[in-house]
């Protein structure tokens, strides 16, 4: 047994100070580099970043180099965050799981079904939990929304709008950017894989994209979602229609979960703690012996196969 396994059964007996290691340090790493920070009995120890700031972000107390491999062959680490674009993460990740160490990587996992499968498999194979920052599955009104759907249910239909005016990234497709979010929501809600996909291309509007993809399900289920960086304004919403009831997540909205009522609308109270400082929680939970969360490998490449079939259709 190597000294990071053995550091691993050390955190569930004792539960020490969690130590994560960072690679990248743009602007969702900033974003990891903050969270880590208001998190108990968890400390950012070692930053991977090719920026000159990179040491003012995160103090003297973390160590900070250019190089990923030297963070992960340093062996003091009980897990290891990414926040590059997906295809670099791909060799990180993999090179992170053969030496026996946890990684929570970006969405999507990969952005062709065969990394995402390389990815999968060769966690399962060496046994290291590997999980992907689906943020809104930790949304707490996504939570709620799940919680009453699964009372009130079966679901019959969902429909999901979720996208902005850009980004126009270089790193990732606006299809690969945006429906990782809406794609793994509908999977997380419906519990199944759906047995058709269809998927076209609404509009372009300078650099930006719109998509509308259909999923059909066993249970006879159906979504649709529009989602792409081309739209007007920045929008977030998801009605779900159930056999006694709909609901409406809208994520940019004050009252973020309502029951839609013909009379009046029932707002769903929720915790407001931001999804980012879940989706950590869950994966230092992971470290800490808990169950793997969610949006595991085995879930984020079937999400990763769903889009890479839109994709297809589309080109």
């Amino acid at each position: 047994m190597g000294r990071r396994e053995l550091r691993r059964r050390a955190v569930i007996e004792k539960r020490p100070t969690v130590r994560l290691g960072l690679v990248g340090a743009g602007r969702w790493g900033k974003n990891y580099i903050s969270t880590i920070a208001t998190l108990p009995h968890v400390t950012l120890c070692r930053l991977a970043s090719r920026s000159d700031q990179a040491q003012n972000l995160v103090g003297l107390q973390c160590a900070v180099s250019t190089d990923w491999r030297g963070i992960i062959d340093a062996d003091d680490l009980d897990g290891l965050v990414l926040a590059v674009p997906p295809q670099v993460q791909v060799e990180i990740a993999l090179h992170a799981i053969k030496a026996k160490l946890p990684v929570l990587l970006e969405k999507p996992m990969a952005i062709n079904t065969d990394d995402a499968v390389r990815l999968r498999d060769t966690a399962a194979r060496h046994n290291v939990p590997l999980m992907v920052d689906h943020i809104y599955l930790f949304h707490h009104a996504f939570q709620a929304l799940k919680q009453e759907a699964s009372r009130h249910g079966p679901i019959r239909k969902i429909r999901s709008v979720g996208g902005n005016s850009g980004p126009y990234r270089s790193t990732l497709p606006p299809l690969w950017d945006w429906a990782p979010h809406d794609v793994a929501m509908c999977l997380d809600l419906l519990d199944e894989f759906p047995h058709t996909v269809q998927a076209h291309r609404l509009h372009t509007q300078g650099k930006g994209e719109v998509y509308s993809i259909t999923l059909d399900f066993p249970s006879g289920a159906q979504a649709n979602i529009t989602t792409g960086n081309g739209m007007t304004q920045k929008t977030r919403e998801m009605v779900v229609e159930c056999d006694e009831g709909s609901w409406l997540f809208d994520d940019l909205m004050p009252n973020k979960l309502i029951r839609i009522r013909p009379d009046e609308p029932i707002t769903v109270h929720i915790s407001n703690e931001a999804p980012l400082s879940a989706t950590l929680q869950a994966f230092v939970n992971t470290l800490n012996g808990h169950p793997p969360a969610r949006s595991g490998a085995n879930f984020s490449a079937k999400v990763v196969a769903v889009i890479s079939e839109a994709a297809k259709q589309m080109n």
